[in-house]
């Protein structure tokens, strides 16, 4: 066993940790907050930093709370319930503030932040079965199961179906649940490698239904190959605001049911014009307002599960839904028709020099780039602005609350 070291968290970090220096050295210590005294013992050397667990709290922040739920700093999915919610947002602006300054974005507008209810608004958790078959979330760093009594951050729905689900799952499986805004809709989506024949997922699925009526559809993902719909309907019906939305399984969707109405509004809102491209489309959120106030919409998804649905739900006169990369689309459509609006709404990973490169060279007049990661976020930033672009306007908003993730809205101006 290492020794204990004593040291002053300075701030928080992307990833939920906090960070002090000690002998030296960074040290990254989770469930801390900025001007804490801590004892902790080294986990992980990395030679530069190094990674701690807490061991006590000499001094604890007036900002520490008691955290929500039973499984914090066991179940690996919420990082910030040690604190209130009004803290978790201010440390999260100063992230979000500081990763875009370090990568040399200067004279940045004021940020405005967006939250809404930070408990029960998940759409969507993913279980797994331990030895017994027991369904329950993964232990952190580990895994091992741990059964799930509750979750404060999931709609009612899905923690509780969690317990009335029939037991059908082998160790190591993993279920995906997905309901509706209304939780008046559920699917289900099997994670396995093993042969389920038509009939033994019937009657699973029969047993469950009886359980959980919301109960719509169950799909079946086998290792890389797309969801595949086993009983049931294929696709859950989605509303946000006035619009549904066909939502097939394994379709990428946003997690915070309370939060996409105003998301979709931020993303799309007050735009018009005679041509809107929306890449990385999904089942098309953005791309059906923008038809709406647009001459033309083109959305690009590469997706084989999104792009079904995207053609389901883009129907107005004068839509396309492209099966396409995005960088091959780029390159491709940036020859021809300049757009008025770019939306842009890329995995984790970011556009990317080559997609970021590309799209500068459109000179679209405007663009408006959702983000999951601040760091990438920050790097394709540089990029754009370096390529004749001003941000002019900076949303973070908290699709995620208590966990670390982070959502930014830039809206980007040719100058």
């Amino acid at each position: 066993m290492s020794e204990t070291l004593r040291g002053t968290i300075e701030k928080a970090v992307y990833g939920g940790d906090g960070l002090s220096r000690i002998e030296g050295k960074a040290v990254f210590v989770p469930y801390t907050l900025p001007g804490e005294t801590v004892e902790v013992r080294i986990t992980e050397d990395k030679g530069s930093y190094a990674r701690a667990e807490l061991v006590s709290l000499p001094e604890a922040s007036p900002e520490r709370s008691v955290p929500e739920c039973g499984l914090y700093q066991q179940c690996g999915g919420c990082h910030w319930q040690h604190t209130n919610y009004a803290q978790e947002l201010k440390l999260k602006e100063q992230v979000l503030t500081e990763t875009l300054t370090r990568a040399g974005l200067r004279d940045l507008p004021a940020m405005e932040t967006v939250s809404a209810a930070p408990a029960g608004y998940r759409n969507r958790i993913r279980v797994a079965a331990d030895e017994n078959g027991q369904l329950g979330f993964r232990l952190r760093n580990s895994r091992q199961v741990i059964a799930l009594d509750s979750c404060p951050v999931a709609a009612p729905l899905l923690a509780n179906a969690v317990k009335l689900i029939p037991q059908f799952l082998h160790e190591g499986e993993e279920l995906e649940l997905f309901c509706d805004a209304e939780e008046q809709q559920l699917a289900l989506t099997l994670h396995t490698r093993r042969f389920l024949s038509s009939a033994t997922a019937q009657s699973w699925f029969d047993a469950t239904q009886r359980e959980l009526p919301q109960l719509r559809g169950l799909a079946l993902a086998n290792e890389h190959k797309p969801a595949r719909i086993l009983c049931g309907d294929a696709e859950l019906e989605y509303r946000i605001g006035a619009r549904t939305f066909a939502v097939a399984a394994g379709s990428f969707f946003q997690a915070n049911r309370f939060m996409l109405p105003r998301l979709v509004k931020l993303v799309t809102g007050e735009a018009t014009g005679a041509l809107a491209w929306d890449l990385y489309a999904g089942v098309g959120v953005f791309s059906l307002p923008l038809a709406e106030s647009f001459e033309k919409i083109v959305a690009v998804e590469i997706a084989q599960e999104s792009v079904a649905s995207l053609r389901k739900n883009l129907t107005q006169r004068g839509s396309r839904a492209l099966e396409q990369e995005t960088l091959s689309f780029l390159r491709s459509a940036g020859r021809g028709a300049r757009p008025d609006l770019v939306v842009v709404d890329p995995p984790r990973t970011g556009l990317g020099r080559p997609v970021a490169e590309a799209l500068a060279k459109v000179r679209a007049q405007e663009i408006r780039y959702l983000s999951c990661d601040p760091a990438t976020l920050a790097r394709d930033l540089k990029l754009l602005v370096d390529s004749g672009y001003c941000c002019r306007k900076i949303h973070f908003l908290d699709l995620f609350p208590r966990t670390y993730h982070m959502e930014t809205l830039i809206q980007l101006d040719l100058r």
